[in-house]
């Protein structure tokens, strides 16, 4: 099948699947089923970063109605584009509460927009009893580079002059997402200062391009290596690439035993074999912390390639792995390791309240 040919197939594939879906909902015995099955889906909370919110399910019907009685759930809750909102907002002066509200919920939400963000804005000051109720805005700012939304960050700089003071953490979030972009707009239009937590962030996470750029773009990072550790950061998120770079950059040994530790505990045989190969930086306590974590295929390497360091594994090993209720690394331990289980450890009671007896 040729190119041509590839693309027409796959356009008809893309239009009938459309098609299907469309009768679906077209049917309205399906539809309702559908929705019904919807509303028993667990409301479960999600993490972002150190704030929990929760998945919140609405209807059209009723982000139409909350809009009435002045709840604009379909602003701060589901950060619904502008040609929707714009029908239910409210057309007359309103409380600075309710606005300052309003561009506090949209502007933090990950799916917000600069096209629904900056209409938003225009259109409530427009309404608003003071001249600039921004606030929100600036205080926003940090979840704003935290979604990767840099031309939102850019605007709110605009629109608040000095809107950056005070939010260091922009440059951990930037680092953490690889955002390159967002890092090198924030070094020139801002008097941030990057730190150790940018570089280690960017390297445990395989932001190669970024790491890169902290290293040889900004002169408080050069030459500082030494004190943070990247190597071992790197390990612990298994980015072999950024491994690769570090070593390509370096004439001594920029690895300690933290590199295979982590890099255990977090399940990275790749990252393992590769520390075995090019470094040696050697390991303490990996086999418990691979134990803890439930990782047999890595037990199972360094039993093979570093049974002979000094501590690699001890009774926390089955005292972890008890804890957590992994029985197939204790069955594992038990057959291939001699540290034994702790005697306050005998019998421990998982998570799940199942009772595990061990043998000496």
């Amino acid at each position: 099948m040729n190119q041509e040919q590839h693309r027409q197939h796959s356009d008809s594939v893309a239009t009938a699947t459309a098609i299907n879906i469309m009768d679906i909902l077209k049917n309205i015995v399906l539809r309702t089923r559908i929705f019904k099955e919807l509303e028993l889906l667990p409301k479960k909370e999600y993490s972002e970063e150190f704030t929990y919110r929760p998945l919140v399910y609405y209807k059209g019907k009723e982000l139409i109605e909350a809009a009435s009685k002045g709840s604009y759930v379909m602003v701060w809750d589901c950060a619904l584009p502008w040609d929707f909102i714009k029908h239910y907002l409210p057309p007359t002066r309103v409380s600075n509460c309710l606005i300052e509200k309003m561009l506090s919920g949209y502007s933090s939400h990950y799916n917000a927009t600069l096209d629904t963000l900056s209409s938003l804005t225009d259109r409530l000051l427009n309404t608003s009893r003071r001249e600039t109720p921004l606030e929100p805005l600036r205080l926003n700012i940090e979840d704003a580079v935290r979604h990767n939304h840099l031309d939102i960050v850019q605007y709110i700089h605009t629109r608040i002059p000095g809107s950056f003071k005070m939010v260091q953490i922009v440059c951990y979030y930037a680092s953490k997402n690889g955002n390159l972009a967002m890092l090198q707009w924030i070094k020139l239009n801002t008097a941030l200062e990057f730190y150790r937590d940018c570089v280690r962030t960017a390297a445990m996470h395989g932001h190669l391009d970024v790491v890169k750029w902290l290293f040889n773009e900004l002169d408080r990072v050069k030459g500082k290596e030494d004190n943070w550790n990247t190597m071992d950061w790197a390990a612990k998120g298994g980015s072999v690439a950024v491994m690769e770079w570090l070593q390509s950059t370096r004439s001594e040994e920029c690895a300690t035993t933290f590199a295979m530790d982590w890099a255990a505990m977090n399940g990275h045989v790749n990252a393992l074999q590769w520390l075995q190969t090019n470094t040696t930086a050697g390991c303490t306590r990996a086999m418990d912390l691979a134990s803890r974590e439930g990782h047999l295929q890595v037990c199972q390497w360094l039993q093979t390639n570093k049974s002979q360091d000094q501590h690699i594994c001890t009774k926390a090993a089955m005292d972890w792995a008890s804890m957590r209720g992994h029985l197939h690394i204790l069955e594992w331990l038990h057959k291939n390791r001699s540290e034994g289980v702790s005697s306050s450890s005998k019998t421990k009671v998982n998570k799940k309240g199942s009772s595990m007896a061990y043998k000496e």
